[in-house]
């Protein structure tokens, strides 16, 4: 019963995290993470340079700290990853019910 009470309030601290995200290309980049994507795919789909997506992972790697969020989870395989995806027109859409 505790775990599902931890992880519940764990959700709950990165919902309210991701509301604060105001950049758009952040919040998509943050979204991608948490699906198990790789820089490498980030990169494509975004189509960033590799030195914006260095400033965007250092600022959400400061935010995460400062909130107090604390990444405790392995990543996701790529198996797992292409099973759950979801076509591109929708992530911005699902970015804030994806916590």
């Amino acid at each position: 019963m505790e775990q599902r009470q931890s992880d519940s309030y764990r959700c709950q601290i990165v919902r309210q995290f991701l509301l604060t995200i105001n950049d758009e290309t952040t919040r998509l980049t943050c979204f991608l993470y948490m699906r198990g994507f790789q820089d490498s795919e980030i990169l494509r789909a975004l189509h960033l340079p590799q030195q914006q997506l260095r400033n965007i992972k250092d600022q959400l790697a400061f935010d995460l700290i400062k909130a107090g969020i604390q990444n405790t989870e392995q990543p996701i395989s790529a198996q797992e990853r292409r099973s759950e995806s979801e076509p591109e027109c929708c992530l911005a859409e699902n970015v804030s019910d994806s916590a």
